[in-house]
């Protein structure tokens, strides 16, 4: 999809801010304002909204959890009805997938999705599994999630990952673990006890969700209970984590993870309408999200933000499960200036 069809807004830390935008050409809303070179309040302009899916699929979304852009193609995982959305040639049409012919009743209730070689795997929560399917909508495989104890509960995987040689990572939220397949299915490792830990374990998790894996093979879990992203090496090995920003009331729901080629960590905080940025040292840099960012009062532009995207390096796609789409632009070296400037 061309960047050139996004809304786009310039995120601030602690200094003022130009903005310039456009909006996405199936969207019929005016926007929430408009910004001027002048201000420190961004504001979103445009996004693409629930009316807008409606538009192009007769029908609306159910809690989206997870979107992909992918050249002109956008994916959208839309958790509640079982199926992906596909929307192509820059908006105008959309596909809908796995609801149709051998698919219909493949997803139940998905809560994450990724791609690897021109394929789509999906953690599907519902049916303990991973379904692969290509972009054509073409069943390739299924591999189940089946129990490591006999006091395991079914598996419920909520998040996603593949490694740069094909290992398939897969949050499981109901028994706090994650574990490593191959491609064939076969179990490879695990990290995690089956019960919920607290945020001083390193191997230990309270309803993990999202995954992220970086060039170097590092995995990123997002740890929802616990408020944190827990960092491991490719041997599985604990290296660090980043935990959110305490507030009042103490609340944390991370639910995404996604990370820069320069090492920022984005996660998504559910509970308080945000994403939080942090550098590569564990130090919180800013949020993404809030009309004024530089006010910790300030009201949120987004309500219940769930998946993270990151296209360029420099497009933050956020997917808000009660208000829209909505993506960010962000200016190339802008998180490593913030730092200089905190010092």
């Amino acid at each position: 999809m061309s960047r050139k069809i996004i809304a786009i807004l310039a995120i601030t830390l602690s200094c003022t801010l130009a903005f310039s935008g456009c909006s996405w050409p199936w969207s019929n809303s005016n926007g929430n304002g408009s910004v001027t070179p002048d201000t420190d309040v961004p504001v979103i302009d445009s996004t693409l909204t629930e009316d807008d899916i409606t538009q192009i699929f007769g029908n609306s979304w159910l809690n989206p959890t997870e979107m992909i852009v992918a050249g002109d193609d956008t994916f959208i995982l839309d958790t509640g009805n079982s199926r992906i959305l596909l929307i192509t040639d820059q908006g105008t049409s959309g596909e809908t997938l796995c609801q149709s012919g051998d698919n219909r009743y493949l997803l139940q209730e998905p809560l994450a999705m990724t791609v690897y070689e021109n394929n789509l795997y999906i953690a599907n929560a519902g049916n303990s599994e991973v379904v692969v399917l290509s972009t054509s909508d073409k069943l390739i495989k299924q591999l189940p999630m089946d129990k490591l104890k006999d006091t395991d509960e079914d598996p419920e995987p909520s998040g996603i990952a593949i490694t740069n040689d094909g290992d398939i990572w897969v949050s499981d939220r109901i028994n706090n673990r994650v574990l490593r397949y191959s491609q064939n299915g076969d179990l490879i490792d695990y990290i995690g006890q089956g019960y919920p830990g607290n945020n001083d374990s390193q191997y230990g998790f309270n309803e993990p969700m999202g995954l992220y894996i970086d060039s170097q093979n590092s995995l990123y879990v997002a740890d929802c209970l616990n408020g944190r992203v827990v960092k491991y090496s490719d041997e599985d090995r604990y290296i660090q984590q980043f935990m959110m920003m305490e507030g009042n009331p103490l609340i944390h729901a991370p639910k995404d993870v996604v990370v820069s080629a320069d090492g920022f960590v984005y996660f998504s905080d559910l509970s308080r309408g945000m994403v939080q940025v942090f550098a590569p040292n564990g130090e919180l840099v800013g949020r993404v999200g809030y009309y004024d960012a530089t006010r910790i009062d300030s009201t949120s532009a987004l309500s219940e933000p769930y998946g993270v995207f990151l296209a360029d390096d420099d497009y933050l796609y956020v997917i808000d499960q009660l208000r829209d789409v909505v993506v960010f632009y962000i200016p190339p070296d802008y998180w490593q200036e913030k730092m200089a400037d905190m010092g």
